[in-house]
């Protein structure tokens, strides 16, 4: 998705600006190309934060409800069954808010141990595009996948007793999803009434709010 956000030219002009990459929105940022870059609340986390002197001015109403996406067919309705039923199980014995306090609060940056299930599985992997590489959503360390998403994917897999096939893509992991080539897309996929003309998601595990990043030498904030 490409990320819009305003930049003041003159006392009476803003223009609006697109990227869809956030390695050149903080660079739009800290170069002064922009004034205000506007993304999702976890897009640059605490440490990327402190890093580039760059803080939160607000954080806005709306919510976003975020979801993992599937096929709209018998097979993807059934493994969204299964996701729905997990996500279920993880919120009443407790989990699901210790996955929420340990990755949406950047605890995961304080205690640098990235956990990973041990899971015994056998059968038809279950094939899973990503969209990003982004903490705490899911990322890279080597090899190995790590975040929020990951942790619910891993849950998915005992639940099922399938094994996980995960994979990088770019913004065509929708082509590959629609044409069979992946069963699930993550990355922080926001639910919106066009996806889901096409695609059919899992109940949301969480609503993110957009946020109004800034630098902390900013002596004016847009309004």
């Amino acid at each position: 998705d490409l990320h819009s956000f305003p930049t003041r030219r003159s006392s009476d002009l803003e223009i609006l600006l697109l990227f869809n990459k956030e390695a050149d929105l903080l660079n739009s940022l800290l170069t002064g190309l922009s004034d205000v870059i506007v993304h999702d609340e976890t897009v640059f986390n605490s440490e990327i934060r402190r890093d580039y002197g760059v803080k939160i001015a607000f954080k806005g109403e709306q919510e976003f409800p975020t979801a993992l996406m599937f096929r709209k067919d018998p097979e993807g309705e059934q493994l969204a069954q299964a996701m729905n039923t997990v996500q279920n199980n993880l919120q009443e014995d407790g989990t699901m808010q210790k996955l929420k306090e340990f990755w949406l609060t950047d605890a995961y940056l304080d205690s640098r141990t990235y956990r990973h299930v041990p899971v015994e599985t056998e059968g038809k992997a279950l094939r899973v595009v990503c969209i990003t590489n982004m903490a705490l959503i899911s990322f890279m360390i080597g090899d190995e996948w790590y975040g929020f998403e990951i942790d619910l994917l891993w849950a998915l897999s005992t639940y099922l007793h399938r094994p996980l096939e995960i994979d990088l893509y770019d913004a065509s992991g929708m082509i590959a999803l629609r044409n069979g080539m992946a069963d699930i897309l993550i990355g922080g996929m926001f639910v919106t009434p066009e996806r889901q003309e096409e695609f059919r998601f899992s109940d949301p595990y969480h609503n993110f709010h957009p946020a109004y990043y800034v630098h902390k030498l900013l002596k004016h904030v847009i309004s």
